[in-house]
């Protein structure tokens, strides 16, 4: 083989490492896109939903208006105490609960986490599960790729939606938390007394949802364990609570 033969081999092999690589990165790219425009379609969906509420809460107004008006015409006031009691007041507190978890997201300026825990807040609603958020300082940025940061926190809202919707008290408790150089994200949820104890949860194979469905935290762990020595996550059971802490160590 002359040195003409040689060079186009060469030429040639680069040509291919180049074009496989830019249609991997193509690939990547549609996938991002495509899940940022999942994200955006749920954020505006919930969106949707808050209007909806507005919607049924101006009808709603009315007819309470009309139950108030019957009570005070008839003078019935420990009526009227009872029915703010037991109908109002608890949804009032429902209302305002829910309104304050969805207004803190607006303290996350990453667009794609943002649009992700708006999608997962209305799953666990529709699920019937109360979620608590307290979200501190402004976060712009984390030290993490944006992709790897969704399916992380993904991965754990997924799990903790499905283990609070097992329980009587379904509760699942989001908090985002900076402190100097490191941001904690910390993602609580009710849990059944005979969940597994932390050593089987991360075990290979280990699954309580079936063949092939239990990859989820060992996927969590083999993205932090891979690419970020700056990324820990502690894991705790105790007293049906199960907790999940992300730290997360600025770099820049």
């Amino acid at each position: 083989m002359n040195v003409f033969n040689i060079l186009s081999v060469f030429v040639i092999a680069i040509m291919l490492v180049y074009l496989n690589n830019k249609n991997i990165k193509n690939k990547l790219e549609k996938e991002y896109k495509e899940k940022e425009l999942k994200q955006l379609t749920e954020y505006t969906n919930v969106i949707e939903n808050m209007s909806d509420d507005l919607r049924r809460f101006k009808h709603d107004y009315a007819n309470i208006m009309q139950v108030l008006s019957s009570y005070i015409k008839a003078n019935d006031i420990e009526g009227l105490k009872t029915f703010y009691k037991d109908e109002l007041e608890p949804e009032n507190e429902k209302i305002m609960n829910k309104n304050k978890s969805l207004y803190l997201i607006k303290n996350i300026k990453i667009h794609s986490l943002k649009g992700l825990l708006f999608s997962k807040i209305r799953t666990a609603a529709l699920n019937n599960i109360d979620v608590r958020i307290e979200i501190t300082d402004t976060v712009y940025k984390l030290s993490v790729n944006e992709l790897d940061l969704c399916r992380i926190i993904g991965i754990l809202f997924d799990n903790a939606i499905e283990a609070a919707a097992l329980c009587n008290k379904k509760i699942i408790h989001l908090a985002i938390i900076k402190n100097n150089i490191y941001t904690y994200i910390i993602i609580d949820n009710t849990c059944l007394e005979s969940t597994p104890p932390i050593y089987k949860i991360y075990e290979d194979d280990f699954s309580t949802k079936g063949k092939g469905r239990g990859l989820g935290l060992k996927t969590v762990r083999k993205i932090i364990n891979e690419k970020y020595a700056n990324v820990v996550l502690h894991t705790k059971i105790e007293k049906c609570i199960f907790t999940q802490k992300l730290i997360i160590k600025d770099l820049n």
